[in-house]
């Protein structure tokens, strides 16, 4: 028998597009998938780091000014809401967090 600390982790990962476009006073689909889905521990969330202030997410929470916390079932149908006039463009951090804190992986995206 091996001890727990000698079994292999499996590694969780976050896909998502590199860039997305966003226009201004519209809804855009922010297609965000985690998994392995047996590999995720309970409660996890994707935090979203560098959004602009003008910007927020259709589910989740605003943690700080750009800063959101979004739980994985939201992912599906989450879209990013731009006010007309809006210009400019963001990097956005993605980390998928456990409820601990601890970050298990990161992506990557501009918009």
């Amino acid at each position: 028998m091996w001890p727990a600390w000698a079994q292999e982790v499996q590694r969780v990962s976050i896909t998502v597009a590199p860039l997305t476009l966003a226009a201004p006073s519209s809804k855009t689909q922010l297609p965000i998938q985690v998994g392995p889905q047996d590999a995720l521990p309970k409660n996890s969330f994707i935090r979203v780091r560098g959004l602009p202030l003008f910007a927020s997410l259709s589910d989740g929470y605003v943690l700080s000014p750009g800063i959101w916390s979004v739980p994985l079932i939201g992912l599906p149908g989450l879209t990013i809401q731009v006010p007309a006039g809006a210009q400019g463009k963001s990097d956005v951090v993605l980390d998928l967090v456990t409820v601990e804190g601890r970050v298990l992986a990161e992506a990557k995206l501009s918009w």
